[in-house]
């Protein structure tokens, strides 16, 4: 810092000071041995000058050591200060996963939001370019959720949806992922799956949470899922393959629900 280069200058200029002035003490007693004529006087004059010497060296000395306390003071002054604001960045960086998190988190069911789904599914098709593997999206949507809101109330259909989006995290493969798409909807992600493959996952899927006894205030619901599945096909959009899987989860729907539609690529 500046004041540490202002330190080092007058740390030269008092050495040089102090050497000028014990050269000078020196070359004094030079001259008293050169001129004396008696040697009593000789040895007052040597132990004057010496104790001039020792005197300055010993100034010297305590300023020396006057400066290196403050040198260590200002030392310890900016550890402190670094620490604090290293401190502050581990705080603040606490904070941002903290808050990138929460909005990546759909608060109801704890799962990945839509916007999570986006950022993943991004990466996976960029992958699938990569690395030449298949993908697959695919979207549920709950049965009849509108006749449970409207039987057992808002907090039933609430309770529902978080109940499925444990479910669903729970029965996925490590490499999947599943996020609440809004609403009764939720949306999975099936990478290194072609359609067959990640057709059998949804319905080992589907037939599990068929099969799950849900319950609100001891009230049994039954409670069962329709899924549309879309691989992608060669160069094609993520908003296409999506739109795919939308149109199978509408087939799936017509065709009775609690059933898994597939929809191929276009060739």
């Amino acid at each position: 810092t500046l004041a540490n280069l202002g330190d080092i200058e007058t740390q030269r200029k008092v050495q040089e000071a102090l050497g000028n002035a014990v050269t000078e003490q020196v070359s004094h007693i030079d001259r008293t041995v050169s001129d004396a004529t008696d040697l009593d006087e000789l040895k007052r004059v040597v132990r004057q000058r010496v104790a001039r010497i020792s005197e300055q060296i010993d100034t010297f000395r305590k300023m020396e050591d006057k400066r290196l306390a403050a040198v260590e003071l200002e030392n310890n002054q900016m550890r402190e200060r670094i620490a604090k604001l290293e401190a502050s960045r581990v705080v603040l960086h606490e904070q941002l996963v903290a808050s990138t998190q929460k909005m990546l988190r759909d608060t109801l069911t704890g799962l990945p939001n839509r916007l999570a789904f986006d950022e993943r599914v991004a990466l996976e098709a960029a992958r699938m370019q990569r690395e030449k593997t298949p993908l697959c999206l695919a979207l549920w949507d709950v049965d009849y959720f509108k006749r449970v809101n409207d039987t057992f109330g808002h907090q039933a259909g609430d309770k529902a949806l978080h109940v499925v989006g444990k479910t669903l995290s729970q029965l996925i493969r490590d490499v999947d992922m599943v996020a609440r798409y809004g609403g009764e909807e939720f949306v999975m992600v099936l990478p290194k799956a072609d359609l067959q493959q990640a057709f059998v996952v949804l319905e080992r899927i589907r037939e599990k949470l068929a099969g799950t006894a849900f319950r609100f205030k001891d009230t049994p619901l039954k409670i069962t899922l329709s899924c549309g599945v879309a691989e992608f096909g060669a160069g094609e959009t993520i908003e296409s393959v999506m739109a795919r899987a939308d149109e199978a989860l509408y087939r799936a729907k017509s065709n009775g629900r609690n059933r898994t539609e597939m929809s191929h690529p276009k060739r």
